[in-house]
C-alpha cells in the first residue's frame, strides 16, 4: 500500500470486509454515513485502489485482513486451517471473476 492506514480507517475496512454498508458501519462505531464515505475514499487514495471490493481484495491478498482478523485467535484447530486456507482462496477467485457467491 501507498500509505499507512489510520486506526479508524482500518476499523472501516473491516467492517467493509464483512459486508457492511456505510450507514451500518456508521452506526457501528458511531460515526455518519457520510464520515465513513470519506474514509473510504481516502483509503481508494492511499491504496490505489478502484473501489472498495478491490480495496478488500488487495488487503487480502496482502495479508493485512487476515492478520487483523486473526489476530485475536489463540489456537486453531490443523483440520480448521486447511478449510479456513480453502474458504480465502475461494473468496479471492470469487473477487477477481467478479463473480457474486451463492449462498446455500
Amino acid at each position: 500500500m501507498k500509505k499507512e492506514l489510520s486506526k479508524r480507517e482500518k476499523e472501516v475496512l473491516k467492517l467493509i470486509s464483512e459486508g457492511d454498508t456505510s450507514a451500518v458501519i456508521g452506526g457501528k462505531l458511531g460515526i455518519s454515513r457520510r464520515t465513513v464515505d470519506a474514509h473510504t475514499s481516502n483509503m481508494l487514495k492511499k491504496t490505489g485502489a478502484k473501489n472498495s471490493s478491490h480495496l478488500v481484495m488487495m488487503c487480502i491478498e496482502r495479508g493485512s485482513l487476515l492478520m487483523q482478523r486473526c489476530s485475536t485467535v489463540r489456537y486453531v484447530p490443523e483440520s480448521d486451517i486447511e478449510g479456513c486456507v480453502n474458504g480465502l482462496s475461494r473468496i479471492v477467485d470469487i473477487v477477481k471473476e467478479g463473480i457474486e457467491p451463492v449462498n446455500n
